[in-house]
């Protein structure tokens, strides 16, 4: 009958910035002895192809690629990375993903956020860690003269550049052996194994 395995379904929000993590996630839920089926819209599992080859939506054992309609029509390559449009520009823009590697490397933060996430992240970075300043929305040249200066040589920026080493420790703390993700990561992965839904392989 072979052996059982839960089965996780990963069905990421349709945009480059949230594949990416979940993908990550993916691979971490399936070395724990998950099936894993990845769901992605049509527009964007095209462009995973066009990216990666054909070889890489065949997957591993037990790692499967599905493609669900998204209900748009047809429409260019770049209809969803208006991130990377932002990018050529040399706007950095309080992603998450942006945020989590400052985090880690302990590197102080300007946020300009746009759309989405981007004005609650914007507002725990610069509210509630403290690890950045966020920039006029009107931005003019000397805005970012301003804020660059203050964060290169003001008391506050003085504070927010040791708040990111702060937050870099916490985060080397986080993901160490014993650590709160490391931690958190396992008792899900037992929960889920727990209750979870399971196929036969």
């Amino acid at each position: 009958m072979g052996s059982i395995k839960s089965h996780a379904v990963c069905l990421p929000s349709p945009a480059q910035g949230h594949i990416n993590p979940m993908m990550q996630l993916a691979k971490l839920v399936h070395s724990r002895g998950f099936h894993i089926t990845f769901v992605n819209t049509e527009f964007n599992h095209r462009r995973f192809i066009r990216s990666r080859g054909e070889e890489a939506v065949k997957g591993l054992p037990h790692f499967r690629f599905e493609a669900i309609p998204d209900g748009l029509p047809p429409s260019d390559s770049d209809a969803t990375v208006k991130y990377q449009k932002i990018i050529e520009d040399e706007f950095k823009h309080c992603g998450w993903n942006s945020i989590l590697e400052a985090l880690s490397e302990g590197v102080p933060l300007i946020c300009w956020p746009f759309f989405g996430d981007q004005q609650t992240n914007c507002r725990y970075v610069c509210t509630t860690w403290g690890n950045g300043m966020e920039i006029n929305p009107d931005i003019k040249r000397e805005n970012v003269e301003d804020i660059v200066k203050e964060m290169m040589e003001g008391d506050n920026g003085q504070k927010v550049r040791q708040k990111a080493l702060e937050w870099k420790k916490k985060a080397e703390a986080a993901i160490s052996l014993g650590g709160s993700v490391v931690t958190n990561f396992d008792r899900m992965i037992n929960e889920a194994l727990s209750q979870g839904r399971v196929v036969k392989s």
